[in-house]
């Protein structure tokens, strides 16, 4: 597995969560593994993690529908399905095709029919796609070491973290989310209320008004993980859609819905599985040899080439894709998802350094949160050493930035594409 540096994380900016929530938006509409962090009823305070290098934004949608599946000794229960569109980038879903295909053929007015139409878009009991994001962080609780986890929340309260970072008033616009930065990051204090009388009261979030930097024991266990782009899209195979049509199955069978088996809606099934069939074979050799490569990656011996790719961290972009983390089982509602842990071997680099100390949350802000002030962590030396390793050219824009001075986005672009511009003359 590629690791990663800690100046490589980096906050996100407003304009890509503003522009992502468009997105998100305009695909669900206007209506309604690491393990998931648990948010129980009352204050829950988060720290969230940066994005990984190469990413756009620090949480990430994640869309699926519960379906039956059947047990060994023929017990039943639901199971969490991805939806393909999203997941998969395919064009068509089975779910939603059935769901479509369903309302194409069921009489609204006829009484038998509309019951059956009814349970199908029922949004607890019915087929309808539940949409959610995830991202990494930290539960903090007091006098407890902070619990490293993905947070799992609804459309409710990414409204309000976006309401929290973006300000429409171009004067006093944030350039980037005051929630992930490293060493100025402030957590943020998201008080459910499961007794809520309206949907939009179950959770309200509010800003911590002190910064919680991410120590060094923190981190480690953070750069470890995979981008959740890697855990959750492009991982959509052929085995989720036959768990799909099982579920489809089962659901159409019990309900008495009758449809599944017609000949038009076969059709319809052939279509959408040859979306996965078509390049199958091809997909397991192509993760048989990014699996080789992560072996090769783990290796200590790093070549001048990887050295340079590090140096060059804002062009970083992972390559790889993780095999698919499947959802565990939870309760149709709030209920938080099972944990999906993930240990990596340390490397020798990890060996030779004093482990940092173990942090403890000593104070709990939950409504103020005035008497935590957490203390600064420390930079690993190692960053420092690396930086005094001498390379083989240098270019004369890194010589010319002053000690200190942080560079903005422009910069830093103008920079790369300096540095890319001489590498390609010294190329020709």
């Amino acid at each position: 597995m590629a690791e990663f540096k800690r100046d490589q994380f980096k906050p996100t900016s407003t304009k890509d969560l503003k522009k992502l929530k468009t997105e998100e938006d305009s695909i669900i509409g206007s209506s309604g593994s690491s393990e998931f962090l648990e948010i129980k009823d009352g204050s829950n305070k988060i720290r969230l993690a940066p994005k990984f290098p190469g990413e756009k934004e620090f949480y990430l949608m994640v869309r699926r529908t519960w379906l039956p599946h059947e047990k060994e000794g023929g017990e039943t229960s639901n199971i969490p399905v991805l939806d393909s569109i999203i997941h998969g980038g395919t064009k068509k879903d089975i779910i939603k095709e059935y769901v479509e295909f369903c309302k194409a053929r069921l009489d609204p007015n006829k009484k038998r029919e509309k019951d059956k139409l009814a349970l199908i878009t029922d949004w607890k009991k019915g087929l309808i796609p539940q949409t959610v994001w995830r991202a990494y962080g930290w539960k903090l609780v007091k006098d407890e070491e902070p619990k490293f986890g993905i947070f799992e929340f609804k459309r409710s309260v990414r409204d309000e973290i976006n309401s929290i970072s973006i300000i429409e008033d171009e004067d006093e616009a944030i350039e980037i989310d005051p929630f992930t930065d490293l060493e100025e990051g402030c957590p943020i204090i998201v008080k459910y209320d499961s007794k809520a009388k309206k949907s939009s009261d179950y959770y309200k979030v509010t800003l911590s008004k002190h910064a919680y930097p991410v120590d060094d024991d923190m981190f480690e266990e953070f750069s470890k993980q995979k981008p959740l782009s890697q855990l959750y899209r492009g991982c959509y195979t052929i085995e989720d859609y036959k768990k799909a049509v099982e579920g489809l199955r089962i659901f159409d069978i019990d309900n008495e819905i009758d449809l599944i088996d017609e000949p038009e809606f076969k059709a319809i099934m052939a279509e959408v599985k040859a979306q996965y069939t078509q390049d199958d074979d091809e997909k397991s050799s192509k993760k048989k040899r990014q699996d080789d490569d992560e072996d090769e990656d783990e290796k200590p011996k790093k070549s001048k080439k990887v050295v340079d790719d590090e140096d060059e961290n804002e062009d970083y972009k992972p390559s790889k894709k993780s095999k698919k983390v499947e959802d565990e089982d939870e309760d149709e509602d709030e209920r938080p998802s099972k944990k999906r842990s993930n240990k990596d071997d340390d490397d020798e680099e990890d060996e030779e350094k004093p482990k940092p100390k173990k942090r403890v949350v000593e104070e709990d802000d939950d409504d103020d949160d005035e008497d935590e002030k957490p203390k600064k962590s420390k930079k690993a030396d190692d960053d420092d050493d690396e930086d005094e390793t001498p390379k083989k050219k240098k270019s004369s824009e890194e010589d010319e930035k002053p000690a200190g001075k942080k560079l903005t986005v422009e910069e830093i672009r103008a920079k790369i594409a300096a540095r890319k511009k001489a590498k390609g003359e010294d190329e020709d």
